[in-house]
């Protein structure tokens, strides 16, 4: 069972990789992922961060009826100003939830599943207003 959940998240993690966004030398990565947690997550944004290091990364995912996301910045990112402790606070709204973290990691929990999607969306729309 562990090894086809290493599978499953080597392969979502294969397509984030290869569907990122970039503007002003920012790569932007995002992806709400199935049935993924917190240990999950970190991992494929640390693993991410590894590879790229002028970064943005937003995950999220829905599991047991919660909604949980992952922020970091890296690099220029972080230079420019993004600040993944108040994009956290900004997107936990839109899961019912809270979080927080530094400047550079953050994360999120919340209620709402249904609104995982939104705040990613909306993580996005604050980096990308600051680029």
């Amino acid at each position: 069972m562990e090894k086809i959940r290493k599978k499953t998240i080597s392969s979502e993690l294969e397509v984030i990789l290869n569907k990122y966004e970039e503007k002003n030398e920012i790569k932007i990565f995002s992806g709400l992922l199935k049935f993924r947690n917190i240990k999950d997550l970190q991992s494929m944004v640390r693993t991410i961060q590894g590879k790229f290091k002028d970064s943005f990364v937003v995950l999220g995912s829905n599991l047991a009826n919660k909604a949980i996301l992952v922020t970091s910045a890296s690099g220029k990112a972080l230079e420019i100003g993004i600040d993944c402790n108040e994009i956290a606070n900004t997107i936990s709204k839109y899961i019912d939830g809270g979080g927080g973290g530094k400047k550079e990691f953050a994360q999120v929990g919340g209620k709402n599943t249904k609104g995982t999607k939104l705040a990613i969306d909306k993580a996005i729309k604050i980096v990308e207003s600051l680029l």
